[in-house]
Protein backbone atom coordinates (compact mmCIF):
# COMPACT_ATOMS: atom_id res chain seq x y z
CA UNK A 1 0.00 0.00 0.00
CA UNK A 2 1.16 3.71 -0.89
CA UNK A 3 -0.50 5.07 2.62
CA UNK A 4 2.32 7.48 3.45
CA UNK A 5 2.32 9.02 -0.42
CA UNK A 6 -1.21 9.70 0.14
CA UNK A 7 -1.12 10.86 3.16
CA UNK A 8 1.70 13.61 2.27
CA UNK A 9 -0.49 14.42 -1.06
CA UNK A 10 -3.47 14.95 0.98
CA UNK A 11 -1.77 17.61 3.49
CA UNK A 12 -3.08 20.74 2.80
CA UNK A 13 -0.59 23.26 0.68
CA UNK A 14 -0.13 25.84 3.66
CA UNK A 15 0.44 22.79 6.36
CA UNK A 16 3.55 22.95 8.19
CA UNK A 17 5.21 20.15 9.48
CA UNK A 18 8.46 17.69 8.32
CA UNK A 19 6.33 15.69 6.07
CA UNK A 20 4.77 19.04 4.21
CA UNK A 21 8.19 20.07 3.65
CA UNK A 22 8.43 18.15 -0.18
CA UNK A 23 5.28 19.78 -1.02
CA UNK A 24 7.20 23.47 -1.31
CA UNK A 25 10.05 23.38 -3.96
CA UNK A 26 12.48 25.69 -2.06
CA UNK A 27 11.49 23.42 1.59
CA UNK A 28 12.14 20.37 -0.63
CA UNK A 29 15.60 21.66 -2.31
CA UNK A 30 16.50 22.99 1.59
CA UNK A 31 16.50 19.98 2.97
CA UNK A 32 18.00 18.08 0.31
CA UNK A 33 20.83 19.90 0.44
CA UNK A 34 20.56 19.67 4.20
CA UNK A 35 20.26 16.11 4.13
CA UNK A 36 22.76 15.50 1.31
CA UNK A 37 25.73 17.06 2.15
CA UNK A 38 25.34 17.80 5.91
CA UNK A 39 29.10 19.01 6.32
CA UNK A 40 29.03 21.52 4.01
CA UNK A 41 29.39 25.06 5.42
CA UNK A 42 25.78 26.10 5.58
CA UNK A 43 25.05 29.59 6.40
CA UNK A 44 21.41 30.89 5.88
CA UNK A 45 22.45 33.05 3.22
CA UNK A 46 24.13 30.05 1.36
CA UNK A 47 20.60 27.98 1.67
CA UNK A 48 18.66 31.08 0.64
CA UNK A 49 20.49 32.04 -2.27
CA UNK A 50 20.20 28.10 -3.16
CA UNK A 51 16.61 28.13 -2.61
CA UNK A 52 16.33 31.58 -4.89
CA UNK A 53 15.39 33.35 -1.76
CA UNK A 54 15.88 36.40 0.46
CA UNK A 55 17.57 35.07 3.94
CA UNK A 56 14.39 36.78 5.89
CA UNK A 57 12.04 35.11 3.62
CA UNK A 58 13.62 31.53 3.79
CA UNK A 59 14.20 31.67 7.46
CA UNK A 60 10.55 32.71 7.76
CA UNK A 61 8.93 30.11 5.61
CA UNK A 62 11.37 27.26 6.90
CA UNK A 63 10.57 28.14 10.67
CA UNK A 64 6.70 28.25 9.53
CA UNK A 65 7.26 24.79 7.30
CA UNK A 66 9.57 22.57 9.67
CA UNK A 67 8.63 24.24 13.59
CA UNK A 68 12.26 25.32 13.94
CA UNK A 69 15.23 28.10 12.19
CA UNK A 70 17.26 26.92 9.12
CA UNK A 71 20.35 26.94 11.64
CA UNK A 72 18.66 24.78 14.17
CA UNK A 73 17.63 22.00 12.10
CA UNK A 74 20.99 21.53 10.50
CA UNK A 75 22.90 21.64 13.92
CA UNK A 76 19.96 19.09 14.36
CA UNK A 77 20.70 16.60 11.82
CA UNK A 78 24.12 16.95 12.34
CA UNK A 79 23.76 16.14 15.85
CA UNK A 80 22.29 13.26 15.12
CA UNK A 81 24.84 11.86 12.28
CA UNK A 82 27.74 12.15 14.74
CA UNK A 83 25.29 10.36 17.52
CA UNK A 84 25.17 7.66 14.43
CA UNK A 85 28.95 7.52 13.83
CA UNK A 86 30.10 7.12 17.68
CA UNK A 87 27.74 4.17 17.93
Amino acid sequence: MRVLPRYIDGLLENSGGWLAAPRNPAMSTALALIHGRPANDWTLEKLATECGMSRAIFSKKFGTCLGETPTHYLARWRMQLAAGLLQ
